[in-house]
């Protein structure tokens, strides 16, 4: 049996078995046809929480429209960066305070795309771009330093309020970040790839379908961190903060015992946190938790099932800046993604927790070092789709330097690392199609 889930509205679920259409559901603007085998079965009214979503945006659309020619209107002069401590990686001008709309569906208060759609924002204002936010909901605290735009995407109407945007000169491109694709199958590219740029930043695996494909046929550019799932994609894999160096020196070994991992805690992570607390308690380490806070009966369920107690947890944090803050507090760092490449550029002894259950790779979590940091970097600091039988298990020996009272030099990667901050394909994409 394959499940097929679609956009918002026209064809948005189907099932197949054995190749042939089982069922399937179409929604319009005004109701929700059921049908089996191609048989219309049932039909009810389109689902209240579809009206309200037009109630919310009739209300959030005069404030985003507000912002938008504000920004229009004054350009780079209303632009106030919070962290100006933030050095340029690029010294060309190439946006001329255009407006790029960055849309995503929901931002969380932490997290690996989240993380990206920052550093995007970043690269755009240092090449004189004007970024703009647009999501269903943001409660990720880095990326509300940049205007932000509010919008429910259930609402029939969405494409007719983006589509007045562009045809007022409010935007002069979109770069849709996907974690779900499930609203690029609802809006009419094909109408607006003439009038704008339209381009693609992916952050996660997803079924790519017909239509859908055909949907990303009509951007300029499609940008992935790691995968090229989606033909003529570029790789653009992750980098770092452009941050001053450190008052004090990098990260230098004093008998640290405690490690940290970062990590959301979602369902889809649970095999991270459940290799990481096993590495430590196997080894004696005390550890903490930067992640969300639990919430949700399955994540208590969940951390009651690690045996994990609540001083464990810290709530989420700020990498860069909470390890520059506790620079000599950890031994090491453990995460995927963005998190090592973050603590290894500071000097961090930092590892890659597995993605994979001990049935298919017995090691829980590698560490970078000076003979693994690039293969590791063109997996995007992610075990899971990557050639295990490319790396080697290094946990036991850092453990062991570790109780030898040492760290050794091979695990000290921050002069690799720090070669990765200016992400130069991304950059000659901006300049080519903007």
């Amino acid at each position: 049996m394959k499940i097929l889930r679609y956009g918002y509205f026209g064809e948005v679920l189907k099932v197949r078995i054995f190749d042939e259409d089982f069922c399937s559901i179409r929604r319009t603007y005004q109701k929700e046809e059921f049908f089996f085998f191609g048989k219309k079965i049932g039909v009810r009214n389109l689902p209240s929480s579809f009206t309200q979503s037009s109630i919310l945006n009739s209300v959030m659309s005069r404030r985003n429209d507000e912002i938008l020619k504000k920004i229009h209107s004054k350009g780079s002069q209303i632009i106030k960066r919070d962290d100006v401590d933030r050095e340029s990686p690029v010294g060309c001008s190439t946006g001329k305070n255009k407006i790029i709309l960055l849309m995503t569906d929901h931002l969380f208060i932490v997290g690996g795309a989240e993380t990206r759609i920052v550093r995007t924002a970043e690269l755009l204002e240092d090449l004189k771009f004007i970024p703009v936010i647009l999501s269903q909901h943001n409660n990720h605290p880095p990326s509300q330093k940049f205007f932000n735009l509010t919008l429910d995407y259930r609402d029939p109407n969405l494409s007719s309020i983006i589509s007045s945007w562009i045809e007022r000169g409010l935007i002069h491109g979109i770069e849709f970040h996907i974690k779900n694709p499930r609203v690029l199958y609802d809006l009419p590219l094909f109408d607006w790839k003439n009038k704008i740029v339209l381009g693609v930043q992916i952050h996660n695996v997803f079924s790519l379908t017909d239509r859908l494909q055909q949907q990303l046929d009509h951007c300029r550019y499609i940008v992935s961190s790691q995968s090229d799932f989606v033909p003529k994609s570029s790789i653009v894999r992750n980098w770092i903060e452009y941050l001053p160096p450190p008052i004090e020196p990098l990260w230098q070994f004093k008998q640290q015992k405690q490690a940290l991992f970062i990590s959301r805690l979602s369902k889809d992570k649970a095999t991270h946190f459940l290799n990481f607390v096993s590495f430590c308690r196997k080894q004696g380490l005390d550890f903490h938790i930067a992640s969300d806070w639990p919430e949700r009966s399955w994540q208590h369920h969940f951390i009651e099932s690690l045996a994990l107690e609540s001083h464990q947890f810290i709530g989420p944090i700020s990498t860069a800046h909470h390890l520059r803050r506790f620079m000599h507090k950890y031994l090491f760092i453990a995460g995927v993604g963005q998190i090592p490449l973050e603590a290894a550029s500071l000097g961090f002894p930092a590892a890659v927790v597995s993605s994979k259950r001990s049935s298919d790779f017995a090691e829980p979590l590698i560490f970078l070092d000076l003979s693994n940091v690039e293969f590791l970097h063109q997996w995007n600091f992610v075990i899971n789709q990557c050639p295990i039988e490319n790396l080697t298990p290094n946990g036991q020996k850092f453990i062991d330097d570790f109780r030898n009272g040492k760290v050794s030099a091979e695990f000290g990667v921050s002069q690799k690392i720090q070669k990765l901050r200016t992400p130069e394909k991304l950059v000659k994409i901006y300049q080519t199609f903007f």
